[in-house]
């Protein structure tokens, strides 16, 4: 198994997302939900969502975090499709500094056979 270790000054890895089943894409939000740090959960989903995209999910959601944070993902894919959501979701944690979020991530990804490395880029 191919395990990333990133350090910041490293350029980010340039990845592939595998054509993906519904199931796989459940699992991959799921784990997103599981590693992004609470503290750091909003900060995230505003590099791509409105603050009334998130605002409204909170709203409907007050008390289950998780399912407002699953809802959240499902705006996110249904705003780039699903494997660019992916993508931004990962290039995403990389700009705001959440590196080991995104290295954990990366390499839970690529153990389920949902991503590819290339190359890295700057």
């Amino acid at each position: 198994m191919f395990i990333l270790q990133v350090r910041d000054s490293e350029a980010r890895p340039h990845i592939i997302v595998k054509e993906l089943s519904q199931e796989a894409l459940i699992e991959s939000f799921y784990y997103f939900i599981k590693e992004v740090p609470p503290r750091n959960w909003n900060t995230f989903m505003r590099t791509h969502l409105t603050d009334n995209e998130i605002d409204k999910t909170t709203f409907e959601h007050p008390k289950n975090i998780e399912e407002r944070y699953y809802q959240m993902l499902i705006i996110w894919r249904n705003k780039f499709g699903n494997e660019a959501s992916i993508i931004k979701l990962l290039d995403s944690l990389w700009n705001i500094g959440l590196r080991r979020s995104h290295e954990n991530i990366v390499n839970h990804l690529i153990s389920k056979d949902i991503i590819t490395l290339l190359e890295a880029k700057d």
